[in-house]
């Protein structure tokens, strides 16, 4: 006969030893029921049907009026299937509740696990109510009509614990051989419980695996980041069940931000954004986030508080998403009901989080070559659109609309050298008069010699938020936002001037922004160069020209009033002077007017 255990509720009253026939018919009437109890069971339903039908069969085959059969995982003891008959809802739930909560119990169960004993609790309601981690389930307790519950756990592979219970009502007396007898039951309903339990594993992996291909084929549909994105939140709700989902990113100024969303509603998704926004990357410097499951979303203190009131969902799950070993975005999931997530939901969320990162990664690869071919093939232009003139003010032009398109820029400017050696803005667009005012009172600020003392290479300068920017001129963060780029133009070793382009939006700048600017500075200098090349060559020619022109007006007459006369049209024609006198000395030595315009 097999071990079993009173529980400290009562005390064993064996019933009085049956006649040798009517033992002989009890034991083949209790034969016949175990041989029944496996039989005609459906694989095929959800784990927790086919062990309810099974916890009905067993009731009707035996003197029980109620029964519940549980499947837990060894490694924790949480939840991996349960089914019922005749008892109230919730009530095997607030029994694991009840364990889960007082870990010294969980100890006591492991231990009689591995003794592979039984427990007899009589008058349980009693003993029940009596203790403290029950006296939340009260109500669900009195609803039962037992007394005396025999509890028979079993282990028929490393993964998982079963446990059958069996519920008897005060007119059965459980004496040693109805609890040999619901041991037996145990024993018949283990390999059911373990087959439905394989059978279940093997669909639930195979719909895993199905899952996953789905969703490999829904992330590797477009190789566009924005596509990704909308995937990945696609793939929560037809996938993962998921009510709603968001999927959150950083944005240029390291701050959370909703870059895809399905199922929030409007309102909601608008405040939530409000209080992502307020949560920045350095906030996570020197922890890795791992996936956090939230059961009671109303209740939890791991989840933020303003997230907590605002949330409509019950239960949650965030699940961050690494790129290159960096933690790149999170994947947040949102259930309406209250939901209990199991060890396998976790291991396919691990799952799909790498899958997408994989993804998200081959995204930002593909957006970083489209990005140089984008830049390869606007440099182009830019050298087309700057050497199609070798005019000081058609590259100056050029310039401007290359700030504009190049450089994503909504206004722009060129500022040089004036007479008076300051640096003044020679070419504009897109500023207002009060903004160009500002800028021009800025630049007239600097000489050459403030240029000549810089350390070289000047590099291009960034302002990112030109209101939060103390570098910025006041008057200018009072009046305009947003970002903008100052390029350097280089002619020599010597700064020429600057091209400077702006945004009304504040924005990160990246290195790959700066090896743009980069290359387009080096560009618009070359331009100005050659330009300026063309200007002193042009100006040299005209001279040249004015001189050949020169001597074939002053040596066409030998006649001294020719030439003085010549003289004085040369100094209008040439030289640009339309007042004009040729004097000399006459006879007396005094100056005398002897040509004049």
């Amino acid at each position: 006969m097999s071990e079993y255990t009173e529980g400290s509720a009562g005390t064993s009253r064996p019933l009085p030893a049956a006649s040798g026939q009517g033992e002989l018919e009890l034991r083949l009437r209790r034969a016949e029921a175990l041989a029944r109890i496996p039989g005609q069971v459906r694989y095929d339903l959800p784990l927790e049907d086919v062990l309810s039908d099974l916890a009905a069969r067993i009731v009707e085959e035996t003197e029980a009026v109620a029964a519940s059969l549980v499947l837990l995982n060894d490694a924790d003891l949480s939840r991996v299937g349960v089914g019922a008959c005749n008892l109230p809802e919730g009530y095997v739930e607030g029994m694991l509740q009840a364990r889960a909560a007082h870990p010294e119990a969980a100890e006591t169960f492991r231990q009689a696990v591995s003794a592979g004993q039984s427990w007899i609790f009589r008058e349980a309601p009693s003993y029940l109510r009596a203790q403290p981690e029950y006296q939340h389930m009260l109500d669900v307790i009195d609803r039962v009509p037992y007394q005396t519950l025999v509890a028979t756990p079993f282990r028929t592979r490393p993964e998982t614990i079963g446990v059958v219970y069996l519920y008897y009502s005060d007119a059965v007396d459980v004496d040693s051989d109805e609890v040999e007898f619901a041991r037996a039951v145990a024993e018949q309903a283990a390999p059911v419980m373990d087959n439905a339990w394989l059978f279940n594993e093997t669909q639930r992996r195979a719909n895993e695996v199905e899952a996953l291909s789905k969703a490999d084929q829904s992330l590797h549909r477009s190789i566009l980041l924005e596509d990704v994105y909308h995937a990945m939140i696609d793939l929560a709700v037809d996938l993962l069940g998921a009510d709603r989902s968001l999927l959150l990113t950083w944005d240029d100024r390291d701050r959370l931000q909703v870059s895809a969303a399905r199922g929030v509603p409007d309102e909601e998704l608008a405040a939530l954004r409000e209080v992502y926004h307020a949560i920045s990357r350095s906030m996570y410097d020197g922890r890795r986030p791992e996936i956090t499951v939230v059961e009671d979303l109303a209740n939890d203190a791991r989840v933020n508080p303003a997230v907590r009131r605002l949330a409509s969902a019950a239960s949650s799950v965030d699940i961050p998403v690494y790129v290159g070993g960096e933690y790149f975005a999170s994947f947040v999931l949102g259930y309406d009901p209250q939901r209990t997530f199991t060890t396998e939901d976790r291991r396919l969320f691990d799952t799909l989080a790498a899958r997408a990162g994989l993804a998200i990664q081959n995204a930002l690869l593909f957006n970083k070559t489209e990005r140089r071919a984008n830049e390869v093939e606007a440099l182009y232009r830019a050298d087309a659109a700057l050497h199609r003139s070798l005019r000081l003010e058609d590259v100056c032009a050029a310039m401007i609309d290359l700030a504009t398109g190049l450089l994503a820029a909504d206004s722009s400017l060129v500022a040089t050298f004036g007479d008076d050696d300051r640096l003044s803005v020679i070419a504009h667009r897109g500023l207002t008069p009060a903004l160009l005012d500002i800028l021009q009172t800025g630049y007239r600020r600097f000489d050459r010699d403030h240029f000549r003392r810089l350390p070289r290479p000047v590099r291009t300068g960034f302002v990112e938020d030109i209101r939060t920017n103390p570098a910025v001129d006041e008057r200018l963060r009072e009046r305009a936002s947003g970002s903008f780029a100052e390029v350097p133009v280089m002619v020599g070793p010597d700064v020429w001037g600057a091209s400077s382009g702006g945004g009304p939006q504040s924005r990160r700048f990246d290195e790959e922004d700066r090896r743009v600017f980069e290359a387009f500075s080096a560009r618009v200098s070359l331009a100005i160069q050659n330009a300026l090349l063309f200007e002193q060559s042009e100006r040299r020619t005209s001279e040249l020209e004015a001189l050949y022109r020169a001597d074939e007006a002053l040596h066409r007459s030998l006649r001294l009033e020719d030439v003085e006369r010549a003289m004085v049209d040369l100094a209008v024609e040439l030289l640009g002077a339309p007042p004009s006198l040729v004097v000399t000395w006459d006879e007396t030595d005094r100056l005398s007017v002897r040509a004049s315009t």
